[in-house]
């Protein structure tokens, strides 16, 4: 592992800025925007691993243990930023190499680019979200999310999670039989849906020791059931208003839903009201 990486936790330096996207409620008047049939997975990997993958098409679809990336998820330290005029370009290190991540501006953005060089600073580490691209034989990664880690343990659980996928890809799932599920009353989903697990009833919505507000926490476990994981577009938005709109206002499981976006715990799959966990 070169010198320059501090693995030290002294070196979270907490906060952070994430771009928001448009609420994932809001579809009054308007269908669902269709992001097309191909798979929509989430692939957490290494820098050495993203620039080591395959590419035997030409375009940017390149594979990893023989998987095709999709949207991939990168944890490390910043070591170089950049700012341009359509975009701030910056040096990730995890450890295992350096990769580019190119944030993209809109031109309405002037005054939170400002804000994001202040909040996205070297030598912090965070995480990406985006799609793998590849300019003169070099590959970059186009982020859609990126946010400040605060807690050390995230790159621990970041590179277990690595190591979980490409042994899991390479060498096959266990043999033995999956834990069973808890027992419980599900909500009724639409045809072809996975259907979204009730969440037991409580007295407030006051936030835990994780930071999460209790209808934040119980949204976030609807999209880590068994059932939403199975599902390649996850669950919808409808069925997760579905599942707790018997505890909390329905404005509140929307606000909910949009926190979970912003934070990185879920994304967009087959249409803006479909989720997947980041978990996964």
């Amino acid at each position: 592992m070169y010198s320059g990486y501090d693995a030290g936790a002294s070196q979270f330096a907490g906060g952070g800025f994430m771009p928001s996207p448009a609420p994932a409620g809001d579809t009054t008047g308007q269908s669902p925007k269709k992001f097309g049939s191909q798979s929509q997975t989430l692939r957490a990997v290494t820098v050495k691993q993203l620039l080591e993958g395959t590419n035997n098409t030409g375009d940017d679809q390149y594979k990893v243990d023989g998987v095709e990336l999709q949207n991939i998820t990168l944890v490390g330290k910043l070591v170089d930023v950049k700012q341009f005029e359509t975009n701030l370009t910056y040096i990730l290190d995890d450890g295992t190499g350096k990769v580019e991540i190119k944030f993209w501006l809109d031109n309405d953005e002037g005054d939170q680019v400002q804000q994001r060089l202040q909040q996205y600073r070297v030598g912090m580490y965070v995480r990406a979200h985006g799609h793998v691209r590849s300019f003169q034989n070099q590959k970059s990664v186009v982020a859609f999310n990126l946010r400040a880690i605060t807690d050390y343990n995230e790159v621990t659980y970041h590179l277990l999670q690595c190591v979980f996928q490409h042994v899991h890809l390479t060498k096959g799932a266990s043999s033995g039989r999956p834990p069973a599920a808890a027992a419980g009353p599900t909500t009724a989903a639409p045809a072809g849906q996975p259907a979204a697990a009730s969440v037991p009833a409580t007295n407030n919505n006051m936030a835990g020791g994780d930071g999460m507000s209790n209808v934040q926490r119980d949204a976030c476990a609807l999209f880590n059931s068994p059932d939403a994981n199975a599902s390649e577009s996850g669950i919808s938005l409808e069925q997760v208003i579905g599942s707790l709109n018997s505890k909390y206002p329905v404005t509140d499981i929307r606000a909910a839903v949009d926190f979970l976006v912003n934070e990185g715990h879920i994304y967009t799959t087959v249409d803006d009201v479909h989720f997947k966990s980041t978990a996964f």
